[in-house]
């Protein structure tokens, strides 16, 4: 089947079924095969009442580091402060155009911020 340029084809789409279900993550899955290690460490953190910093976190960016083969890790609270932490490294700020995928992982909407559907230049605030 030939097309002109900007034409689409008629009819030519698969019948829609019942809709079905389909889970974005199961972290019971990825945890329960870890759960004695995990339910070990929060109980050491939360005896020691160290929540930020600390041994545990200094632990985890040594062996970060020595997974990756890099001299230093710094560990963050989220996604949102690596990406911050990584912008304000590279001196980018107010007033700069930062260039982002219109499609990204759903957790990324802010609730405080307009989502843009068509965005793909933002400027940082």
């Amino acid at each position: 089947m030939r097309l002109r340029p900007g034409a689409l084809p008629v009819n030519n789409a698969a019948p829609m079924g019942e809709p079905i279900n389909v889970p974005l993550l199961d972290l019971s899955a990825q945890n329960q095969p870890l759960a004695a290690e995990l339910k070990a460490t929060f109980a050491r953190v939360l005896d020691s009442s160290q929540f930020i910093l600390g041994p545990e976190v200094a632990g985890f960016e040594d062996r970060a580091a020595e997974s990756v083969g890099v001299r230093h890790v710094i560990g963050v609270s989220s996604g949102t402060d690596a990406l911050l932490l990584s912008l304000m490294t590279l001196g980018i700020g107010p007033g700069d155009e930062v260039l982002c995928p219109s499609f990204t992982f759903f957790c990324n909407r802010r609730r405080d911020r307009p989502h843009r559907r068509d965005a793909g230049v933002r400027r940082l605030a």
